[in-house]
């Protein structure tokens, strides 16, 4: 291939790329009307630590100034879903600056292999959530004779 036919692609590549994450950016701010950094914090919002036992997964999520009555878990086989809202801790004063994330929030955590959801376990401490998901069993391998 030739150079001049290299640079036109690679232009072009570049080109598509910005048009490409200019429209994701319209869309996210459109979607939220909120600026692209906020929203991509609510979609990574509350940061979690997935862990592996012998017999479970063991999902941790970190919920500061949340209460356990404003935390909602809903679970699926591949899936485990918190929501909830965490309170503005001041209230009749003027924000200047804003790092922590506040308001209400959902968070989809897809979990490495599959679970039993109706065995699941949670709990909540110091701004901590812990939640215990029993994995489902390995399939046995079966011998199969033929007749």
């Amino acid at each position: 291939m030739s150079e001049r036919f290299i640079d036109e692609f690679r232009r072009d590549l570049e080109r598509e790329v910005s048009r490409l994450l200019r429209d994701i950016e319209n869309l996210v701010v459109s979607a939220t009307r909120r600026s692209p950094l906020r929203a991509l914090r609510e979609l990574t919002f509350p940061s979690v630590d997935i862990y592996e036992t012998e017999d479970k997964i063991i999902v941790v999520a970190s919920l500061p100034g949340a209460s356990k009555s404003d935390i909602s878990i809903n679970a699926t086989e591949d899936s485990v879903e918190i929501s909830g809202e965490i309170p503005e801790p001041i209230k009749n004063a003027r924000l200047l600056s804003r790092e922590r994330m506040v308001g209400r929030f959902t968070r989809i955590i897809h979990l490495p292999e599959k679970v039993k959801p109706n065995e699941a376990k949670a709990r909540f401490e110091n701004g901590i959530l812990i939640i215990e998901l029993p994995r489902v069993e390995a399939e046995k391998k079966v011998k199969i004779s033929i007749e």
